[in-house]
């Protein structure tokens, strides 16, 4: 082992990164046992010269990489990574980070035939394989997924959202995310209302099992609204955000809330349509099943297992030794969720009580690593679960009991109370819990209380210790921190920025000559109003303006009516109608009935999306600003700048859309860097002329860079909730696609340009016209380059922009086919000249 890696080191041309390497191998080498370490030693000597700086990231992690899988599944693993070392050595670092991944998402069979499909697909282009064996490219991705099995959710989210929206009654948004579990986020839920939902489900050996747990899903996330969790829950909001940040301990009372509601919207549907009732049930009982026979890797995380076993209403022994006490807890204090009168407060008081209930089992597991199990005493740790407050008595001695769990839990006892204020009768325990806890040996006091309430309830806890085998406290813990991401989801919602959701999309990557999955970051930004201070002097200046755009688009209206033929009732006989069917019955056949006419009202049905480059370029001062300069309110020495022109054209179409009546929406675009896409909405479509669109337009300033590809696509996402026949998108910008990190020569243009390519011609695939506009006098080079000549316009002088836009838009949106002659523009005010194009 040192020969080898003493060998490869001495191949590293940089001594510095040589050394570092030394320094830091050999402790993450001896955390493998000898013979894996040999394998992984000869791997990293055969390709550290080729990628001697991406090894120096990786070999820190290695070891946690590694142990994070099955044994047998370490072999797999080294030995795929033995055979991309020996084609294509600097692939393997990047293949190494991706390997918990890659083994969360396919079997060995299948992570064997993806590394055999790379080395194939890849040839000899390095570059290639070094996008591929890191999953950074869509095929990668795909091919690594590929399975006859799985449910695929591109290929089902058609029926999935119709499904859902009959269900919820209101129309709500699925997006793909990588991983899946059996509790939805609440992210985005409550305002957009947008439910992520698994990218894929590979859980079950049959397609149909696992199309059954997209069904599962659509119905948790319907069931948010109809039984009121996304009504009622953002009134309480704040006050269970402000819970979840003022303690770091409590990281899963998310988790555990999400249970919950997991519960009480499950048993609620199950009523409401009882159809159902019995598939819910026989899915998460063959859920359960499936869980115990895969490999521990790719188990759900413990509150999916639960949250599927309580709704299954299996017996306590389903569930594997580790997770029985805790199916008991979640069984006793879920009880009240069961009653037809629950609400969301309820499943977030539940929460609290399994968040602390679960803290306390595993703070005795920290705590019997400190103390043989021998020498600490049993004693019953009584706590009231709701308040957190409670005494703890002295030791008394533990009694002896038996059952079928392999450990002793006659000390763990619950106790079901109420409040003397409450008043009532009923159980908070059904007969199911009862026998679960019985069975587990669990003893329990039974009082008066109301099946509704539940905050009188208390658990009376023994820590376990020395009960409990300490080796399934930490096999349960592990369930619980199973969630596939180093962080828990609401730590990661919580630090987003409260003013922006994030999305991400696939970038075209022409070197590699596919697309890199899910390679940029967007985030949607408000945009803070001017009080529509701009909005009145852009109005006021361009007053003479305004008046012909308004009647140059009375001219594009539809008529009133359309005379419709071919029917059999209307206003009037069609004559030619009428003479076919005489002759048809003269000719001894059957004539047609459909003898009339009809006028009826004709509506245009057209749908724009206006996306406005801002750039920091947009900031530049605009030469010869003309007579308008009032518009932007700016003194004699500080001239009109490009953003301000693109601004004053954007009131003149608003008004005039208004009146017209086409549907518009408007956003803006910048960033900086493929993490830090920005997108500001001023206009949604739902939205009207208000005062504060009219002061968010007056309110858009230069911002940095240019990632014109994912705006582009963000804007497509938007397009697709539109329903018009004719929808069009008119990018306005002041120059080509540019950002820090778009492509690896920075000195090159071309990876934007084929990015923004490509976007474009995603745009036709969906049905949605894209048009370009720019000001940039040099547009005419890289335009022709990224789309048709009839889908661009290269605006010369950009101070006729106002004026012209209207012109633009009538001509975009009359004709499918747009053709833009160089005489209609001849005017120099208007757009200039275009003879550079010729």
């Amino acid at each position: 082992e040192q020969r080898l890696v003493l060998q490869a080191l001495s191949a590293v041309t940089s001594n510095d990164l040589a050394w570092q390497l030394y320094c830091t191998l050999p402790n993450a080498l001896l955390a493998f046992p000898r013979p894996l370490r040999q394998r992984i030693a000869a791997v990293f000597a055969a390709s550290v010269p080729a990628a001697p700086a991406e090894w120096l990231d990786v070999v820190p992690v290695a070891p946690a990489l590694l142990s994070s899988l099955p044994t047998s599944t370490r072999n797999a693993a080294v030995a795929a990574m033995e055979k991309v070392a020996a084609v294509f050595p600097a692939a393997v670092p990047g293949m190494l980070r991706r390997i918990p991944q890659i083994y969360e998402c396919a079997t060995e069979d299948q992570a064997a035939r993806w590394v055999a499909t790379g080395l194939e697909l890849c040839g000899q282009d390095a570059t290639l394989a070094r996008a591929y064996f890191g999953l950074e490219t869509r095929t990668s991705v795909r091919v690594l997924g590929a399975s006859p099995t799985a449910a695929v959710f591109s290929e089902v989210q058609s029926w999935l959202r119709k499904f859902t929206h009959m269900l919820a009654a209101t129309s709500v948004t699925l997006r793909p995310n990588p991983g899946w579990t059996l509790r939805p986020p609440l992210e985005g839920l409550f305002e957009e209302r947008i439910a992520e939902v698994p990218d894929r489900i590979d859980f079950f050996p049959t397609h149909e099992e696992n199309l059954g747990l997209y069904r599962f899903l659509a119905m948790q996330i319907a069931g948010r609204f109809a039984c009121g969790t996304a009504p009622e829950a953002p009134a309480a909001w704040p006050r269970w955000k402000t819970e979840l940040e003022s303690d770091a301990s409590r990281a899963h009372l998310h988790d555990w809330f999400l249970l919950a509601e997991g519960v009480r919207v499950g048993v609620q549907m199950a009523e409401r349509f009882p159809g159902w009732s019995a598939q819910q049930r026989s899915l998460l009982a063959r859920f359960c099943l499936r869980a115990r026979e895969i490999d521990a890797g790719k188990q759900p995380s413990l509150p999916d297992w639960l949250l599927a076993w309580e709704l299954a209403g299996e017996p306590l022994e389903v569930l594997p030794g580790p997770l029985q006490v805790a199916g008991a807890l979640v069984r006793t204090l879920s009880a009240p969720l069961r009653d037809p009168g629950a609400t969301v407060d309820d499943s977030w008081n539940v929460a609290q009580l399994l968040e602390q209930a679960f803290r306390r089992l595993f703070a005795g597991a920290a705590e019997a690593d400190c103390a043989p199990a021998s020498e600490v005493p049993n004693y019953l740790v009584p706590v009231d679960l709701f308040d957190g407050d409670g005494p703890i008595p002295d030791s008394v001695p533990a009694e002896t009991s038996s059952s079928g769990l392999d450990r002793d839990v006659s000390d763990f006892q619950a106790e079901i109370t109420s409040s003397e204020e409450q008043a009532g009768s009923g159980t908070s325990l059904s007969a199911d819990a009862l026998e679960a806890l019985m069975r587990a040996g669990v003893p329990i006091e039974l009082h008066q209380g109301r099946s509704l309430s539940i905050e009188g309830l208390g658990l009376y806890i023994n820590d376990l210790l020395g009960k409990l085998p300490q080796e399934q406290l930490v096999e349960l813990q592990s369930l619980l921190d199973t969630e596939g991401e180093p962080a828990p989801r609401v730590r990661r919602w919580l630090a987003t920025p409260a003013n922006g959701d994030a999305y991400y999309y696939d970038e075209w990557d022409y070197l590699l000559n596919d697309y890199r999955p899910a390679w940029c970051r967007l985030v949607e930004m408000p945009v803070e109003g001017d009080g529509g201070e701009f909005f009145q002097r852009t109005l006021a200046a361009y007053s003479a303006l305004l008046p012909a755009v308004r009647r140059e688009f009375q001219k594009i209206r539809p008529d009133a009516y359309e005379v419709v033929r071919g029917l059999e009732a209307g206003e009037d006989f069609d004559l030619n109608a009428v003479v076919d069917a005489r002759s048809d019955r003269r000719a001894r056949r059957a004539p047609s009935t459909k003898l009339y006419v009809a006028r009826q009202r004709e509506e245009r049905d057209v749908a724009v999306l206006f996306l406005v480059d801002m750039s920091a370029s947009t900031d530049e001062p605009v030469d010869g600003v003309g007579a308008s300069r009032a518009a932007a309110g700016a003194a004699s020495r500080n001239p009109r700048r490009i953003i301000d022109i693109t601004k004053e054209a954007l009131v003149i179409m608003a008004e005039a859309l208004e009146e017209l009546g086409d549907a518009y929406a408007i956003y803006g675009f910048s960033g900086h860097g493929r993490a830090q896409v920005e997108f500001y909405t001023v206009k949604s479509f739902r939205e009207g002329l208000s005062a504060a669109v009219r002061g968010r337009i007056g309110a858009l300033e230069p911002k940095r860079s240019t990632r014109m590809g994912t705006a582009l696509r963000h804007a497509l996402a938007k397009m697709a909730h539109v329903s018009a026949r004719s929808r069009h998108i008119l990018l306005l910008s002041d120059g080509f696609p540019q950002d820090f990190d778009y492509g690896q020569d920075r000195r090159s243009n071309t990876y934007g340009l084929r990015d923004t390519t490509a976007a474009l011609r995603e745009c036709e695939a969906k049905g949605v016209t894209p048009f370009c506009i720019t000001v940039d006098r040099a547009g005419h080079d890289y335009l022709r380059e990224m789309c048709p000549q009839s889908r661009y316009l290269v605006i010369d002088d950009i101070t006729s922009l106002p004026r012209e836009l209207p012109k633009i838009y009538q001509r975009v949106v009359t004709t499918s086919k747009l053709a833009l002659p160089a005489a209609s523009f001849a005017n120099p005010h208007a757009v200039g000249q275009r003879s550079s194009r010729r």
